[in-house]
């Protein structure tokens, strides 16, 4: 199967990179219908094994697992930074995404990646985002297991 990028008409970094940031910010907020609105029909999201297909089941993975952690958590918030042209190929863009968790007095940062390529036009011509790969960071994941484990979460 050929990478998401291939065969895709080159698009700017800037405008991969400010689509990327609306997408972002727009988790970062937890404004649904805005990240719905960004991603492509086809669009693949892959994350520990699993591929997610569509907007719909995408978006849906990203609001449970806020959900998750509004309800786990005394308080949490989000906030990323994005870094253009450091993914797997060119018209790719790095989404580093940071949860500040705090839990009975504990605080925790917990930090992963997520590789998006955006389209060169497909869907009636708009730039939308094609493929999301999710990629936890060393010893990120046991952190936050640890942290959970603590509080009996």
């Amino acid at each position: 199967m050929p990478h998401p990028a291939e065969n895709q008409p080159e698009v700017s970094t800037n405008e991969a990179a400010e689509l990327t940031r609306r997408f972002a910010v727009s988790l970062d907020t937890e404004d649904y219908a805005t990240a719905l609105a960004l991603l492509d029909p086809e669009c693949e999201y892959t994350i520990r094994g699993q591929t997610l297909r569509g907007p719909d089941a995408i978006v849906a993975s990203y609001k449970g697992n806020g959900d998750i952690a509004a309800r786990s958590f005394d308080e949490i918030t989000y906030g990323s930074e994005i870094a253009p042209g450091t993914g797997p190929a060119e018209g790719w863009v790095v989404i580093r995404f940071f949860d500040r968790i705090l839990h009975q007095g504990e605080h925790l940062e917990h930090v992963c990646e997520q590789w998006v390529c955006v389209s060169a036009g497909s869907s009636g011509g708009r730039r939308r985002i094609i493929r999301i790969e999710h990629h936890d960071l060393p010893g990120e994941r046991e952190r936050l297991g640890a942290f959970r484990a603590r509080f009996g979460l």
